[in-house]
């Protein structure tokens, strides 16, 4: 569509934060990579990513750990990220800490809520017990 003297309507402007108390104009493209060749926009993007990644990572050796009934191992891992994080909400690492936990004995060392046959047979899968 076009103005009414047949020329290409001009992109729609909107405005992004460029940097905490300031704006900057972005011309409206609908192009992922036009919009990622601003410096700003892409170093955010790598910083975010970089920062999920490690997470995603810790999250995932502390699931491993988990499903292999280490779970001081997997506490240890989890309480760590968290407490680096702890402004951020995580509800799988806060999940999964709560269930590694329900494992832990109160002398912090020991297996707990296991039969010995359990621990055997331990695959760390979570079978649903409420909806």
């Amino acid at each position: 569509s076009g103005s009414p003297g047949g020329s290409p309507a001009a992109p729609e402007e909107t405005s992004l934060p460029a940097s905490r108390g300031s704006t900057r104009d972005f011309k409206r493209r609908g192009s992922y990579t036009e919009i990622m060749r601003e410096p700003l926009l892409l170093s955010l993007a790598v910083t975010v990513n970089s920062s999920a990644r490690r997470r995603a990572g810790l999250y995932e050796d502390a699931l491993r750990h988990f499903q292999r009934a280490e779970f001081l191992q997997a506490r240890g891992i989890l309480e760590g990220m968290l407490d680096e994080d702890s402004g951020l909400v995580d509800g799988p690492a806060d999940l999964l800490l709560k269930r590694t936990k329900t494992y832990i004995a109160e002398d912090g060392v020991s297996v707990a809520n296991l039969t010995p046959e359990q621990l055997k047979d331990w695959d760390g899968i979570h079978n649903l017990d409420e909806k």
